[in-house]
């Protein structure tokens, strides 16, 4: 896969994750609780994605990479739902989200130090200009109980980690198949969770709907989607890729929720979109120029051994 396919992957992973907002107050509007609406999410997508799986007769994860990616979905989505959704209840949204949007520097900053990644001052440009696009989309109110900042703060550490583990994880495991793990994973964790606190379900269409959306949009398309474009272009680029996700909530909150956008949220979208172009081209660029200089040379195939970067690439390939 391309570079450039690779950029669209991720970003329409971030458009499907930023749906979420949208199909979960449907849920939430029909009586299911945030409990009951994860198990039904992870356990509805781990199901599809098997299946997929299955029917491709992709080879299943074994051994230590099995046992990393259900660690992943057991503590690292479980860990970061609930931690966020907490955090939700003790401080303003904007305050929890802007919180956990600081991942995609603490992803390049972890790069940095345990891929060898270089960042650059183009791409830690584009980094800061992501971080500050979704400060201005988001908004931010300077209410909150310490402990809700203390959870926002481990939404985007344990995030950060998923990142990193699923680069290095996917070299020995295909996207779909860590994708199912980590989704039947996490909902086991639920599913325990729910049978101690109760289920609810949807009573109407449109309940159900909501539910559906948050299983099959914004979370068999948008993990599946990320995993492999995580794969081809590196944690770093795909984190800030991911930014597009409160863009796209804000967004879809104005069109179906009648949430108006200020002058401020349309600004820090621009901000958003102007960051992921410079990162896509940059990364082209690079690309290209590497391919350049290492068809049929010694010198080139050499670069390629030295260089962190690429190294870092192959290895979540």
């Amino acid at each position: 896969m391309s570079p450039i396919a690779g950029t669209a992957m991720v970003i329409v992973s971030s458009i499907s994750f930023g749906s979420m907002a949208v199909f979960a107050r449907m849920a939430y509007a029909d009586g299911v609780t945030t409990v009951s609406l994860l198990f039904l999410r992870f356990a509805a997508a781990g199901l599809i994605v098997s299946a997929v799986v299955l029917s491709r007769r992709e080879r299943l994860p074994v051994g230590g990479v099995l046992g990393g990616l259900v660690l992943m979905g057991a503590l690292g989505y479980v860990g970061q739902s609930l931690a966020f959704f907490t955090a939700l209840t003790m401080a303003d949204a904007g305050l929890v989200a802007m919180l956990l949007y600081l991942y995609p520097a603490i992803v390049a900053l972890l790069s940095r130090i345990f891929l060898g990644e270089r960042l650059g001052t183009v791409r830690a440009g584009a980094v800061v200009l992501a971080l500050f696009g979704t400060f201005l989309t988001i908004g931010l109110r300077l209410h909150a109980r310490p402990l809700g900042v203390l959870l926002g703060l481990s939404a985007a550490f344990i995030y950060s980690g998923y990142i990193m583990a699923g680069t290095r994880l996917l070299r020995k495991a295909s996207p779909l198949a860590g994708s199912a793990v980590i989704m039947l994973s996490a909902a086991a964790v639920f599913g325990l969770l729910t049978a101690v606190s109760g289920l609810t379900v949807p009573v109407s269409p449109a309940g159900w709907l909501g539910v559906g959306g948050v299983a099959v949009v914004a979370t068999v398309v948008a993990v599946t989607t990320f995993l492999i474009g995580l794969s081809v272009i590196g944690p770093t680029r795909a984190s800030v890729l991911s930014t597009f996700e409160p863009l796209t909530t804000v967004f879809l909150a104005s069109l179906f929720l009648s949430e108006s956008i200020s002058l401020r949220t349309a600004a820090g979208g621009l901000c958003i979109i102007c960051a992921a172009i410079i990162l896509a081209m940059t990364r082209s660029a690079n690309t290209f120029v590497r391919e350049a200089l290492s068809d049929g040379t010694a010198g080139g195939a050499a670069m390629n051994r030295e260089n962190p970067e690429r190294r870092a690439e192959e290895i979540s390939r």
